[in-house]
């Protein structure tokens, strides 16, 4: 009998060292493990190594389909005298199943760090489905050590992110048994212009209720603004009930100083932000905003009193606002009422008003905005959306004559959407005395991709027509074409009749002094008390401030040139010109008129007129004159040197 023990202890034994120190033992657990662990479905390619001192697993896959977890590892290593695992390149999938377990009770959590082994993973890799959100995570490392039999750190690392905004995401833990001692959250937010960190420490017990402390910090910063947010919280998870408070600084060139506060709160249901206060353009922003969990939905109720618009605007004043809005996230709807006050406006000099702005936008997309002021009344009503899509009318008018003397309202009709804008102005006529007498005045409107202006401009339908394409990004003028049809010259210059043509064509810059444009003038014949001239023809040069008018007509010749000082200078050349009275009367003068002095003061000019040759033949009378006529204008006075005239009756 005895010696059937020692046989079987032998045999025993045998296999045991066989298990332990060849290959048999890793192959023996790895088929103990493809029958299933824990819900887990695990298949093992190659086996080395021995259960005694150290065996590996190549092409390792796990999966738990109740967990929605699938891992792939290249390669698994074990030391089992120094409790120790490495993993190379682990393949992470988690995409949780839809189906929700509610009868689950919560209960206290014990994490088993006395039989935990020391793990190391590198070089793997992270898909997570989370939601709508799919996290993917291109690289990532962990180390896991215990420090004591109830205490372990554990240490993970996921870098080149993406749907998510960041570059990488570290996560330092203090574990023990029942509890987070201590918890390290650092993020670092992906892009080159916008720099963000958040940096957070957090302490979370595991037995129920789960109590969380959390103190968190997230800064964002560019090359011109910068900007903090600090939160402090405390309460329990499970179930969730929390409480803390925010605190805000920031700074911008358009925004000066921002600083915020305000209480959180969560519980089940809800988690609130109130107390809310913000101070920015000398102004303060009260409010609160609720968060339903359940309803995806965010419902919010602000305040602004107090802005200060020159810090924001290109004119003075104050403002104040009321916006209540709910928002159903999931669907990406909303409803909103909103009010805003504008007072004390310096948009016009030497005048100031007050202008009221009031807008709803309902859940299926219906919105109108509307502005009501002295200065401007414009309705906008259409549809627009969370993604920034509108489409929206507007119908209103502008009180012209604010800030330009003699002007008609200006009608506004047009639709606004995201890429194109299209606006028709009309007027019943031109500004000042002299714009009384040309109406109406037309002008559509249309510019797309936020950059292309193209400008259609008619006077009287088409006694002045213009069109002009523009390049709003680079600030230039494409093209400019405009014409003049049959203008009666006596609507501009009473007492002068005739009628006048004209047509230019241009491009450059949107100022005067950085655009080209070359026209042509022609007039019929000009008949001014009873006396009557011959066509005028005249060349139009305009380039970057200078200008050059050439032309005339028969027996004229006129030459005008200004620099881009704005310096004049003009000739005109009366060679036995002609002017025809309507009794028969015959005039005839040859000679020179010269002018010259800055456009910007006309009466500092220089002019003078050098004479050859005058007569004048009405009936049997005749007169001319008896020698050279000279007459000069500077400094408000004209000398005129003696004249000597030949007449029918005699020297005069």
């Amino acid at each position: 009998m005895k010696r059937k023990l020692l046989g079987a202890a032998a045999v025993l034994g045998a296999v045991l060292f066989l298990i332990a120190v060849t290959p048999i033992g890793p192959a023996a657990l790895a088929h103990l493990l493809e029958r299933g662990v824990g819900g887990w479905q695990i298949s093992i390619g190659s086996r080395r190594g021995g259960l005694l001192y150290a065996f590996s697993f190549s092409d390792v896959y796990c999966k738990n389909p109740a967990l929605g977890v699938t891992v792939n590892a290249e390669y698994l290593a074990a030391w089992p005298w120094s409790w120790e695992i490495d993993i190379q390149a682990p393949k992470v999938r988690i995409e949780p199943s839809t189906k929700a377990d509610s009868t689950t009770a919560a209960t206290d959590i014990e994490l088993p760090l006395a039989f935990l082994p020391n793990l190391n993973a590198t070089a793997g890799a992270l898909d997570w489905q989370l939601g709508e959100t799919r996290i993917v995570a291109r690289d990532w490392h962990g180390a896991y050590r215990a420090v004591a039999d109830t205490s372990a750190h554990l240490e993970l690392t996921l870098s080149e992110l993406q749907g998510v905004p960041l570059r990488s995401l570290t996560l330092d833990l203090a574990l023990s048994p029942h509890r987070i001692d201590r918890g390290e959250i650092q993020a670092v937010g992906a892009g080159d212009s916008l720099r963000s960190d958040l940096h957070a420490s957090f302490a979370l017990g595991l037995k129920l209720p789960r109590p969380l402390q959390v103190d968190a910090t997230a800064t964002v910063e560019t090359d011109s603004a910068r900007g903090s947010l600090a939160a402090e919280i405390d309460g329990a998870l499970t179930p969730l009930q929390l409480r803390g408070t925010l605190r805000g600084k920031g700074s911008a060139p358009a925004v000066s100083a921002v600083d915020l506060r305000g209480d959180i709160r969560a519980n089940g249901t809800r988690l609130v932000v109130d107390s809310l206060l913000v101070s920015l353009f000398d102004g303060t922003l009260t409010g609160e905003a609720t968060y339903f969990f359940t309803r995806d939905s965010l419902q919010t109720q602000l305040r602004g009193e107090g802005f200060d618009l020159a810090l924001a605007a290109p004119f003075a004043g104050r403002a104040e606002f009321d916006l209540a809005a709910g928002v159903q996230l999931q669907h990406r709807r909303y409803a909103a009422d909103f009010t805003a006050l504008l007072r004390d406006v310096d948009l016009i000099p030497d005048r100031q008003f007050d202008a009221e702005i009031t807008g709803w936008h309902q859940p299926d997309g219906a919105t109108r905005l509307d502005l009501q002021s002295p200065l401007l009344e414009l309705v906008a009503t259409g549809s627009s959306d969370l993604e920034g899509d509108y489409d929206l009318a507007l119908k209103g008018a502008l009180q012209a004559a604010s800030f330009l003397r003699g002007a008609a309202p200006i009608a506004i009709a047009g639709q606004a959407k995201p890429d194109t804008l299209a606006l028709q102005l009309t007027t019943g006529h031109l500004p000042g005395e002299l714009g009384e007498e040309f109406g109406p005045l037309a002008a559509d409107l249309h510019l797309s991709a936020n950059r292309y202006l193209a400008a259609d401009l008619r006077l009287e339908r088409d006694l002045l027509v213009a069109r002009a394409d523009i390049d709003l990004e680079h600030s230039e003028i494409d093209t400019l074409v405009a014409t003049v049809n049959g203008l009666a010259v006596e609507r501009i210059m009473p007492g002068l009749d005739g009628r006048l043509d004209a047509d230019w064509r241009g491009a450059g810059g949107l100022s005067l002094k950085e655009l080209q444009l070359i026209g042509h003038i022609a007039t019929s014949p000009l008949e001014y008390a009873a006396w009557q001239t011959g066509e005028l023809a005249l060349d139009v040069d305009w380039d970057q401030g200078a200008a050059k008018v050439s032309g005339g007509g028969p027996g004229v010749s006129v030459l005008a040139e200004l620099d881009v000082d704005g310096h004049l200078t003009a000739q005109a050349d009366f060679a036995d010109t002609l002017l025809r009275g309507i009794d028969g009367a015959v005039a005839a003068l040859g000679g020179t008129l010269r002018w010259e002095g800055l456009l910007e003061d006309l009466d500092a000019v220089q002019a003078d007129l050098a004479l050859d040759s005058l007569s004048l033949r009405q009936g049997e009378w005749e007169l001319q004159n008896h020698g050279p006529l000279q007459a000069d204008y500077g400094n408000g006075r004209m000398d005129l040197t003696a004249i000597h005239l030949q007449t029918s009756v005699g020297l005069v």
